[in-house]
């Protein structure tokens, strides 16, 4: 689980394979995992601001029980895989690209 992405990829790649993820519920992995995953409970302003020359990280606090409990009581269905890797097929790199190209 990562506190710290800037586009959510690596959840988006276990969707791409129909895993459900597990992750912090962050502003962004709300943005692109939808409803396909299970969330990690954080509190928005509970976090340390780590700078690294111009860039400055989030890293969010989460309880690692919580994390521990839910993966331990997750299941998974082969219906949530399928909603899972068509919300992954959504970032679709080359279908990402063929719609920005089409704004341009």
């Amino acid at each position: 689980m990562s506190a710290n992405e800037g586009f959510g990829l690596t959840p988006l790649e276990a969707e791409a394979f129909g895993a459900i993820p597990i992750a912090p519920s962050i502003p962004v992995f709300q943005e692109t995992l939808g409803n396909c995953v299970y969330w990690v409970p954080v509190k928005p302003n509970d976090y340390e601001l780590w700078r690294y020359g111009f860039l400055n990280l989030h890293l969010y606090h989460y309880d690692p029980k919580a994390m521990i409990e839910i993966a331990d009581n997750a299941r998974w269905t082969e219906g949530q895989a399928r909603e899972c890797m068509l919300n992954a097929s959504k970032y679709y790199y080359k279908d990402v690209y063929k719609r920005f190209h089409e704004l341009i």
